[in-house]
């Protein structure tokens, strides 16, 4: 009896089957393209290629290439508002002023010796403030159930191990709830932004927000990642507002472009067309 298909294998499939429609050469497996320009709508902005080529992801060389990469989603949604276009139709699908500039693979120091996570992208909406996205696209789906506990276990009618008096584990199990968000990640993010106010490294900021940009394919682990994510936000926030001025928030990448595409003139057709044809059909 074969096994259903996993949510990343039918994203991966997706995207080979929008691949195979086009000029280019994929890999042996059918998963990754050979040239990296392949897998991206247009070359990048110099200043996106350096930064990417500054991280610590090793990016540009191979995993960029994939063709569920979340860095070549990320680069495909963003950079194109890095070629001089007026980014109002982005500002205004994620709810702020303005955008000024966008940078990617952006260095935050944790205040942790050895310690700068990378931001995916990082947006600068003027009044001294920033939004600073982690991007995922198959990722949260290429884990295994047997890392988390199943939510059977967390039943509204009480807290099962502190009924048999197990305090402690219940606890540990409160914790392994995360399956699908790497909420490790997330706070390690937080500590980064929130340290690196006002030292102008990368750049000089106030405030800032951090958005956990996620593609949701509409399947039953995406309705349990979605629960993740509120309920993380719900733990570390009261109503998105972390302390110190910042806040965290979360949308999917789906209603990102909806959102942004009602305010695209035939100007961006081919901008639309191409986010549509590959990830949003």
């Amino acid at each position: 009896m074969c096994s259903e298909m996993s949510i990343a294998d039918k994203i991966k499939d997706q995207q080979r089957e929008w691949a195979r429609a086009k000029p280019m050469r994929l890999s042996r497996t059918g998963y990754s393209c050979v040239r990296l320009e392949d897998n991206l709508f247009r070359p990048m902005n110099s200043d996106t290629y350096d930064e990417f080529k500054k991280g610590d992801g090793d990016e540009l060389s191979g995993k960029m290439r994939a063709l569920n990469s979340s860095s070549a989603l990320a680069c495909n949604l963003f950079d194109y508002w890095r070629h001089g276009k007026d980014a109002s139709p982005l500002a205004g699908a994620l709810g702020v002023d303005e955008v000024r500039d966008i940078f990617f693979e952006q260095k935050f120091s944790a205040g942790v010796r050895r310690s700068f996570p990378d931001l995916d992208v990082v947006l600068f909406c003027g009044n001294e403030t920033i939004l600073a996205v982690e991007c995922k696209f198959s990722e949260p789906y290429e884990v295994s159930e047997k890392n988390f506990i199943k939510e059977a276990y967390f039943p509204e009618s009480g807290k099962l191990w502190e009924q048999q008096d197990f305090c402690r584990c219940q606890d540990v199990a409160e914790k392994l709830r995360y399956g699908y968000l790497d909420a490790a990640q997330l706070l390690k993010h937080m500590l980064g932004v929130a340290n690196s106010r006002e030292t102008g490294k990368p750049i000089h900021y106030k405030n800032w927000s951090l958005l956990y940009l996620w593609f949701n394919p509409g399947e039953r682990e995406a309705k349990r990642h979605e629960k993740e994510i509120k309920r993380f936000i719900g733990e570390v926030s009261r109503g998105g507002k972390v302390g110190g001025g910042g806040t965290i928030c979360e949308m999917t990448y789906q209603n990102l472009f909806k959102s942004m595409s009602e305010n695209l003139d035939d100007s961006h057709k081919e901008y639309r067309e191409y986010l549509t044809q590959r990830y949003f059909q």
